[in-house]
C-alpha cells in the first residue's frame, strides 16, 4: 500500500478515563469495552460528551428496545450501524 495508510486497530483494555475513552476517533479504529451486566454497559454508553447516535445489538428485540430506551443519545439504531 502506498502511504498514508493507516491499518485497521482495535483497542481493548483501556483504563477508566483514557483519553480514547472521550475522543471520537476517525479511521479504522474500534473500541471494545468488557462490562459486568446490562447496566453498566448503559452507563458506560451514557458516559460521553458525544450523543448524537448509537446502536443496539441483540436477538432479543424488546430487550433491545429497552436498552435504546435508557440510552442518552439522539438516534439510536437496533441491529443496525447507523
Amino acid at each position: 500500500m502506498r502511504e498514508p495508510f493507516f491499518e485497521a486497530t482495535v483497542l481493548t483494555d483501556l483504563p477508566a478515563g483514557s483519553p480514547s475513552s472521550y475522543e471520537e476517533l476517525f479511521g479504522p479504529v474500534a473500541v471494545i469495552y468488557r462490562v459486568a451486566n446490562e447496566a453498566a454497559a448503559i452507563a458506560l454508553a451514557n458516559d460521553s460528551p458525544f450523543g448524537l447516535g448509537g446502536s443496539v445489538f441483540s436477538q432479543n428485540i424488546a430487550r433491545a428496545t429497552h436498552v435504546a430506551d435508557q440510552l442518552d443519545t439522539g438516534m439510536v439504531f437496533i441491529n443496525h450501524p447507523t
